[in-house]
């Protein structure tokens, strides 16, 4: 039965025009701004309220009507400014993104800057170039050094695996050296405790123990970028994007500092591209990549029958392997696929090394090999 109507049709009242129902709709869909369903009820009573003849009626009924219809224009207008807020909302959120890429950019670009420009006038006075006052030693000075820190399993020093005499032969399988004396020189060690040396000064002020563990992960991936995000979700997963980036430029700028005191001449770390890298121009020697390019070696004299020279390198390679990879951070789960990883290859110099021995008769060299297998 339509609003307004008897059981009659035709037959018109106002108790019909009163029924409860039909003002609770009201109540309902103007709640729910539904404006053009309160117009709509609002249309049949004023048709209703002409039939009966009731002027007051009839100027109440218009006033609502009027007012119904501004209560749509203005959720119109609201709805059409709610989408214009949103897309606004939207239009800052990118360029927040944006403003903050560029101040990454800028903040890189400070904190690599190893001093202040001073503007006098219209003069640039730059700060005068500071010599570097150090020498590197050879590397393979340092690799005789290490191996002669083995631990002391093998009694008969004639049958340790050992370094050549002649030093030429360790300079030519080395991954990188210094191209000269100017160069920076960084010597990492991974296998062990973490230790760096920049340019033979043992860093052991570190700003924090995420500053390190960012160059740690820089030192891993030193030939590729990494990008910012990765270090952000690596090193503080919890964290709000805000709260992790400011982290993270804290750490580098840190890091930064520490590493420029040794030397000023250029910026080790670089930022592009949203990623951060070393310095490619940085002369690293590290004895991940040493271990891997003697067993390489020793695998390759193994295959054309220089077991000898294979034997050599296989001890180089066992004299390299202080302890597992970043023992102090078996515990960081970024390291455990790289662990692993050298685990298995030490394994296997360590099994060929022990089958040499154990060939040759020198039984207790063979033991001291295989009981390292064993302790792994």
């Amino acid at each position: 039965m339509g609003v307004g109507q008897s059981n009659k049709e035709g037959d018109h009242t106002v108790a019909d025009i009163s029924n409860p129902i039909i003002w609770g709709e009201l109540e309902k869909f103007i709640h729910a701004k539904e404006y053009d369903a309160v117009e709509l009820i609002l249309n049949n009573i004023c048709q209703d309220v002409a039939r009966i003849k009731n002027e007051q009626m009839m100027a109440v009924v218009r006033a609502a009507r009027e007012i119904c219809l501004s209560c749509s224009q203005i959720h119109a207008e609201m709805v059409l400014h709610q989408q214009a807020y949103s897309c606004a909302i939207s239009r800052e959120k990118k360029l927040q993104k944006e403003l903050l890429s560029i101040l990454d950019a800028l903040f890189n670009l400070v904190s690599i800057t190893s001093e202040a420009v001073v503007w006098c006038s219209e003069e640039v006075l730059l700060p005068a170039t500071k010599k570097k006052n150090w020498t590197a030693h050879p590397i393979w000075q340092q690799l005789r050094r290490l191996v002669g820190k083995q631990q002391n399993l093998l009694t008969d020093a004639n049958i340790r695996a050992t370094l050549p005499e002649d030093a030429g032969f360790i300079e030519s399988s080395l991954q990188r050296q210094p191209r000269n004396e100017d160069d920076p020189c960084f010597v990492v060690y991974l296998l062990g405790p973490f230790q760096v040396y920049q340019n033979n000064h043992l860093l052991t002020e570190w700003p924090s123990l995420k500053a390190q563990a960012i160059f740690k992960y820089l030192i891993i991936f030193h030939n590729k970028p990494v990008a910012k995000e990765l270090l952000m979700d690596t090193f503080w997963p919890q964290m709000d994007t805000v709260a992790a980036r400011r982290n993270l430029h804290q750490a580098v700028y840190a890091l930064r500092q520490i590493l420029r005191k040794q030397d000023e001449s250029y910026p080790h770390i670089l930022y592009e591209q949203d990623s951060y890298r070393l310095n490619p121009d940085m002369a690293l020697w590290i004895d991940v990549l040493e271990f891997e390019q003697q067993i390489k070696l020793g695998q390759h004299m193994e295959a054309v029958g220089k077991q000898a020279e294979s034997i050599k390198l296989f001890g180089i390679a066992e004299g390299l392997y202080r302890d597992d990879f970043l023992v102090e951070d078996q515990y960081e789960e970024w390291t455990i696929p790289q662990r692993r990883r050298l685990q298995m290859l030490y394994l296997v110099v360590m099994d060929r090394l022990a089958s040499y021995y154990f060939d040759r008769q020198e039984f207790s060299v063979a033991i001291a090999m295989t009981r390292k297998i064993i302790e792994k």
